[in-house]
């Protein structure tokens, strides 16, 4: 009888394959070679930076973003410590959290943390608001954020904290590696930052 069943399920999945396979086939056999070639290649780098589509009201939107990344951050029961982790996202922004330094919004306390970090790229001003969470995170060692402006094609880039009501407010960063177009600043908590074009 599990040999009956056994039998029976891999010849499922073998006709479901089958089936799938022969239908990405005969798309594939609709289009004209020079469409295929298209299909398959990689941009250049190039043609990757020159993603930006318009809407129709005349604003750009850069197809590179948005951009997210996800970290989880294990609370360890014997020592009831959280260890360490970081998060490294596609525009070469990173956040690295030493081992001992979290300590999550009380209601989560006790539970593995995951750690979220999403960079947008405005329409209007072109700048990139980055935002974390969860809300309520604490660092008693500080965590550490290079947040990267080599996608604003600009020299240099000006730091802003974004407060709740979106206010902007300056701020200096710990560090600036201009060679790079990234900046490093110490977090003691999550907050929204903004790296807008600099003259």
């Amino acid at each position: 009888m599990k040999k009956t069943i056994l039998y029976l399920t891999a010849v499922t999945i073998v006709l479901i394959f089958t089936g799938c396979a022969e239908d990405i086939v005969n798309s594939l056999n609709d289009e004209t070679p020079e469409v295929l070639m298209k299909r398959f290649e990689t941009p250049t780098a190039e043609e990757d930076m020159t993603t930006a589509l318009t809407t129709g009201d005349g604003d750009l939107v850069d197809n590179r973003y948005p951009q997210s990344g996800l970290c989880t951050v294990y609370f360890i029961k014997k020592s009831k410590l959280y260890g360490g982790s970081g998060i490294n996202i596609p525009n070469g922004t990173s956040l690295t959290i030493p081992y001992a330094s979290l300590t999550p919004p009380t209601e989560l306390s006790g539970q593995n943390i995951i750690i979220n970090m999403l960079v947008e790229k405005d329409p209007i001003t072109g700048e990139l608001i980055y935002t974390f969470g969860p809300h309520g995170c604490v660092f008693n060692k500080p965590a550490q954020l290079w947040l990267s402006w080599k996608d604003l094609e600009c020299e240099n880039a000006t730091l802003f904290y974004l407060d709740d009501e979106g206010n902007r407010v300056e701020q200096l960063p710990d560090n600036v590696d201009v060679y790079n177009k990234k900046m490093l600043i110490t977090i003691d908590h999550f907050s929204r930052y903004a790296v807008a074009y600099s003259n």
